[in-house]
């Protein structure tokens, strides 16, 4: 009958029978090799990034390794999510095997704060942030409200649910040729102006305005409320 793979290690090598006086490598001292090993490489833990490292089967036998143990990851491999950490000894008693572990990588995330009808454009009353695991599902996660608001929701969201570019579609703001007010901050001063949209535009894009007063073609980003931030 064929032995299962243990769940959460995969032996890449054929062990040595271990006499019963021989020195192991223990599991738990090979967990904390791996996380300290994807600690320099993908950062230290801390509130935003927190790694898992996957039990040990506790049949492995593995020879206590004189060498430092030796530990890669897959060449272009991803540095979050599910990763698998190569782990050899290189000693007397050779042995290798893969690690399973997780990278979680948390972070603000802009979720639906109460019902909505597809079709509803978005306000800032129907958003809210809360800290999400950025690994946990499909990317396309918008981490600001302002980069959502203004922007028409296109299928049913649940409360709570986050907000990504495959529910929502931009809306257009300004149409080409409407009255605009720009704005330039100078010297802490908001300064605004009357300008001529040159195409339409939703909140967050970057549309061309013709300023009424010098003529001059200007571009800017378009605000929730339909004026045209530009920089001096």
């Amino acid at each position: 009958m064929k032995r299962p793979t243990p769940p959460a290690t995969i032996v890449m090598a054929l062990l040595p029978a271990l006499s019963a006086a021989q020195p192991l490598h223990a599991p738990d001292d090979i967990r904390s090799e791996v996380r300290g090993f994807l600690a320099r490489e993908v950062g230290p833990e801390s509130p935003q990034l927190r790694i898992e490292v996957n039990e040990l089967d506790p049949r492995l036998r593995l020879a206590r390794c004189e060498e430092p143990l030796s530990l890669s990851l897959p060449p272009g491999g991803p540095r979050s999510g599910s990763i698998t950490v190569g782990v050899r000894c290189t000693g007397e008693r050779p042995w290798s095997l893969f690690v399973p572990a997780r990278v979680r990588r948390f972070g603000p995330v802009v979720v639906l704060a109460r019902p909505a009808t597809p079709g509803t454009v978005l306000t800032a009353a129907d958003l809210r942030v809360e800290e999400r695991d950025l690994t946990a599902g499909p990317a396309g996660y918008f981490p600001d409200p302002a980069t959502v608001i203004g922007r028409t929701l296109k299928r049913a969201v649940a409360p709570g649910q986050p907000l990504t570019a495959s529910v929502v579609v931009s809306s257009v703001r300004v149409r080409r040729g409407e009255r605009v007010t720009l704005v330039a901050r100078v010297g802490g001063v908001d300064v605004r102006m009357q300008g001529e949209a040159l195409r339409d535009a939703a909140v967050g894009e970057v549309v061309s305005v013709r300023n009424l007063s010098s003529q001059r073609v200007v571009e800017g980003r378009v605000a929730p409320d339909g004026s045209v931030e530009v920089r001096m």
